[in-house]
């Protein structure tokens, strides 16, 4: 086969299409075979031998898949197959982060966003009746690895996907595999005790159960894309997908909070998949922007943003913030003394450069668009001493307020560096947004920048 055929966004595509819709046929046949004797019988979940069926159903897609590579010899054989599936050198550690705390994360957010919209935090019983039962708790992580997550994605994505992307390409493939993704748990909507049958059958759940699992399918697509074929992330990902949905228990509004986020997250990679079909820029970095730009959001990222890029900041080593990452902007980490405490504090901010003076860094006291003015603007005006980290160096900075061309200036290298700074000014309506100028302590720099 001629591997021309593979692009950028399937790099570990393998030429065998037909192998791959035979695959999902009898995947779908040997689970559904054994949930079917289960519903004919009229068992529940709860039944010795209902819970022998199921382990025998959800085994299918990686049992089928092996049988597969026995069957019919393609580009990769078993051996290969399995080194792939559970290689972990290599993976970039932002991968295998995403893989693993995605997830929680976006529970955290839905939670919080639930908060900015009803006012207080919902309640959650679960995690404390968890956490109360050690023993209950050690299954639930140990059996949620292996019992869905593991031999579900040995198939699915390990199998099928690199096969059907070779033919359909990845946003196609990823929502083929999600349709299946349904009807493969069609028939636990049908079994008493299942989680599935708890959410009941076309109700509201069902829907967002669904939708999820679209979603979450060209999530993994993405994963497993970056990962250059490490189905390893994939099952991360499944398995912390499970485990906090069922640690949480979150309430319908926060599920459907979450299911929103997914379901953006989702729209940016589909978006990008397409955008780079003719394009060598991302979409998605566009869409982060322009989301990040609006005012719901803005007023989440406003609570949330700092303490992520800090954690994200430290977790790659002092790289990249987390919206540097997203958003493909700039990030200084400024340390400022707090006017009150008197305490050193952080924040990861935009830096605004100009060309002609490279040395100085000007700091835009927007605040999301928020109306309240940021707390590292005050710490400036009390103490206009401050520290930023760049390329790993720590250089001393004295602040000053800049005023009318200066200040015309700056404003307009903001608005080119990232437009949302239009955006905010026109939502603040009760006070200046002032411009703060970082001009370096130490002679030389200052020389230097001409």
């Amino acid at each position: 086969m001629d591997n021309q055929r593979r692009t950028p966004a399937s790099p570990y595509a393998f030429p065998s299409p037909s192998n791959a819709l035979l695959y999902l046929v009898l995947t779908l046949l040997w689970s559904w075979a054994f949930l079917l004797i289960v519903i004919l019988r009229g068992d529940d979940a709860e039944q010795w031998s209902t819970w022998l069926l199921r382990l025998l159903s959800g085994l299918g897609p990686f049992l089928v898949a092996l049988g597969m590579m026995v069957k019919f010899v393609d580009e990769e054989g078993v051996r290969t197959f399995f080194a792939r599936s559970f290689k972990w050198r290599g993976i970039p550690w932002g991968v295998l982060a995403v893989s693993v705390l995605l997830q929680p994360l976006l529970v955290l957010l839905s939670l919080l966003t639930a908060r900015v919209f009803s006012g207080a935090f919902p309640r959650l019983d679960s995690p404390a009746t968890w956490l109360s039962q050690p023993l209950s708790l050690l299954g639930l992580v140990v059996l949620t690895f292996f019992f869905g997550p593991l031999p579900e994605e040995l198939g699915w994505r390990g199998y099928a996907l690199p096969r059907l992307q070779y033919r359909w390409g990845s946003l196609p493939a990823s929502l083929g595999l999600g349709l299946v993704w349904i009807l493969w748990h069609l028939p636990l909507f049908f079994i008493p005790g299942t989680y599935q049958a708890d959410l009941g059958f076309a109700s509201l759940r069902f829907w967002i159960y669904s939708l999820n699992l679209i979603t979450q399918s060209i999530l993994l697509t993405a994963l497993m894309n970056a990962s250059r074929g490490a189905t390893l992330t994939a099952v991360l990902f499944h398995y912390m997908t499970n485990l906090s949905g069922e640690f949480f228990a979150v309430p319908l509004q926060v599920e459907m909070i979450w299911a929103g986020w997914t379901s953006l997250l989702a729209l940016a990679v589909s978006l990008n998949w397409l955008w780079r079909k003719n394009k060598s820029l991302p979409l998605y970095t566009s869409l982060v922007r322009k989301l990040s730009s609006q005012a719901g959001i803005a007023h989440i990222l406003a609570r949330s943003l700092p303490t992520l890029d800090r954690w994200w900041f430290r977790l790659s080593d002092e790289k990249q913030t987390l919206t540097s990452l997203l958003a493909d902007v700039p990030v200084v980490m400024v340390t400022t003394i707090g006017a009150k405490s008197r305490q050193a504090r952080t924040t990861p901010l935009l830096p605004i450069i100009d060309p002609s003076q490279p040395q100085r860094i000007a700091l835009i006291a927007t605040n999301f668009g928020q109306e309240r003015y940021p707390s590292w603007y005050f710490n400036l005006k009390k103490n206009p001493q401050a520290e930023c980290l760049i390329n790993k160096e720590h250089r001393k900075y004295l602040a000053r307020e800049v005023e009318g061309e200066e200040y015309a200036h700056y404003w307009q290298l903001a608005e080119k560096t990232f437009f949302g700074y239009r955006l905010y000014r026109q939502r603040i309506r009760t006070r200046h947004i002032p411009i703060v100028l970082l001009e370096p302590m130490d002679c030389d720099a200052t020389e230097g920048g001409g």
